[in-house]
């Protein structure tokens, strides 16, 4: 008896097949660092966190400096992305061209086809594997994809640069290429500031000047901004490469002399010096001084007054200037 109701429960198992299992949801396509989506070619990369920089009291008087309130407001209804709230940015410039980077938009894939509508004429309107728009902007090439829902890359240049950009961003963020092995700890030293600048390759200045033989050997440079606890700016510059033995004397006597041109001393390089500490050791150069936000942010705003205006409100009438990201 037990015989035959075995057989029987086996052939019921048969004639009903247990329901397809649920397949799981394919993972969500995320940008990673944006530093590592940097092209190779890079000679400056500048990072930022604007969402941090305006949490600050200190970085922010120096942002509105910049670009103020209403600046910000006419710049939203222009391009509809307020540059303030952005979580991250990253902006590589090479010989190649430009990639802006920029985490925090709320939807990524309506901001690139919004800006596609912009174009004329349009080069390439493709949904996969990116949400993908090419053409002209103004007078300059732009080809603008989402990386993730809430990441865009824009692209001015070459198309084998928009190519390269493209093909990494389809890599698993650890299987893309990470940085030289010199540079390492000098981006670490910049790894959690709100603003950065990385240089990552020589300056090639010219040898028959002083900077340029005390920079002769260098090879990869930082400088990174953060806020102090009494409210200063802290200024952090590294440098990597191989250096003279009285390097130390020598990027002192840069220093000074630096801080006496009108520019530096309008930036606040003149109060900063006395702050100014210096660490040389093989290979790395070790910068560090305090300025007063206020005193930048004087400076900032007189220097680049005339870029700003053009820049948040659009060219003048009869330019053909684009609008940017």
């Amino acid at each position: 008896m037990r015989y035959w109701l075995a057989v029987a429960l086996a052939l019921a198992a048969c004639g009903s097949p247990p329901p397809p299992a649920e397949l799981p949801p394919p993972p969500a396509r995320t940008a990673g660092p944006l530093l590592s989506l940097a092209p190779e070619g890079a000679s400056v990369v500048i990072l930022a966190r604007p969402a941090a920089l305006m949490d600050d009291p200190a970085t922010r008087r120096v942002v509105r400096a910049v670009f103020d309130d209403e600046q910000m407001l006419r710049y939203r209804a222009r391009t509809g992305v307020d540059p303030r709230a952005l979580a991250e940015l990253v902006i590589a410039s090479g010989d190649d061209g430009t990639v802006i980077l920029a985490r925090g938009l709320a939807d990524a894939e309506f901001a690139v086809r919004e800006a596609g509508e912009r174009m004329a004429p349009m080069e390439a309107s493709v949904e996969e594997p990116f949400v993908r728009r090419a053409g002209f902007i103004g007078a300059r090439r732009a080809d603008m994809a989402a990386i993730d829902d809430h990441t865009v890359a824009w692209i001015e240049g070459t198309p084998q640069l928009a190519a390269q950009i493209l093909a990494m961003a389809q890599r698993p963020p650890a299987r893309r290429p990470g940085p030289p092995p010199s540079q390492v700890e000098l981006r670490a030293e910049i790894a959690d500031a709100p603003f950065a600048l990385l240089a990552p390759r020589p300056f090639d200045l010219p040898r028959d000047t002083g900077i340029g033989m005390l920079l002769a050997r260098e090879e990869a440079a930082t400088l990174a901004v953060r806020t102090t606890d009494t409210g200063e700016l802290a200024l952090q510059a590294d440098l990597v490469g191989e250096f003279p033995a009285d390097a130390h004397e020598n990027f002192r006597a840069l220093a000074e002399s630096l801080a006496q041109t009108d520019l530096a001393a309008a930036l606040g390089a003149r109060d900063a010096l006395p702050t100014l500490t210096l660490a040389v050791t093989d290979g790395h150069v070790r910068a560090r001084a305090r300025v007063d936000p206020a005193i930048l942010a004087t400076g900032l705003r007189t220097a680049l007054l005339a870029e700003i205006r053009e820049l948040v409100e659009g060219p003048t009438s009869g330019s053909n200037e684009p609008e940017s990201l």
